[in-house]
């Protein structure tokens, strides 16, 4: 509704705001891009997913592939290989840890497959 002059209510306004914000809130991580790399320094597979026009960068310990589901590999092959592999189980698990956390960097650990 609006006034006489045609400007929208205050009260409008509140509810267009909430609207906007649990709109941001329901929108649901993507992960179009299936690039994925490997930081030797921090022994982390990085990815990136997409919550609307915001990029989310994800990082993922090795200790989730080699304490788990590939304990022999032990280069950056053999590391991108088994996240190809458990790609399914890694992005479900990235969009339950994002929707708790909701940061724009996420570092999903051993942990968080459990």
């Amino acid at each position: 509704m609006s006034d006489a002059a045609g400007r929208p209510r205050d009260g409008d306004l509140a509810d267009n705001a909430i609207q906007q914000k649990n709109t941001r809130r329901n929108m649901a991580i993507a992960f179009p891009n299936r690039a994925r790399s490997y930081d030797e320094t921090a022994r982390r597979i990085r990815f990136l997913g997409h919550d609307g026009m915001f990029e989310i960068r994800f990082s993922m310990d090795i200790d989730v592939l080699t304490k788990g589901p590939c304990p022999t590999a032990t280069s950056e092959r053999d590391y991108l290989a088994g996240f190809d592999g458990l790609r399914t189980r890694i992005l479900d698990v990235a969009k339950r840890v994002y929707g708790s956390k909701r940061q724009n960097s996420i570092i999903l650990k051993l942990t968080d497959f459990r």
